[in-house]
């Protein structure tokens, strides 16, 4: 499962932004959000998960959730 290719974006990335919005999708796919709003399409970077859970080990906490589920968080971590 650490080899799965997920969504982030540039900010949580490179301006280390903190991860407050986790999404899987109905086909069991990941994205992962920081507080940004108006995120656009090039701003989206697709990782590993494994770089997800080095960025913020707490993401492990929320993996068992299910398929269409969200998860807002108000801090990361």
């Amino acid at each position: 499962m650490e080899n799965l290719a997920v969504i982030t974006t540039k900010f949580v990335l490179e301006d280390n932004s903190p991860i407050v919005s986790v999404f899987k999708d109905e086909e069991g796919d990941w994205q992962f959000f920081g507080k940004e709003k108006g995120i656009l399409e090039e701003d989206a970077r697709v990782i590993k998960l494994e770089e997800i859970l080095r960025i913020d080990k707490s993401i492990g906490d929320i993996l068992a959730i299910k398929n269409r589920s969200h998860v807002w968080r108000e801090d990361a971590g």
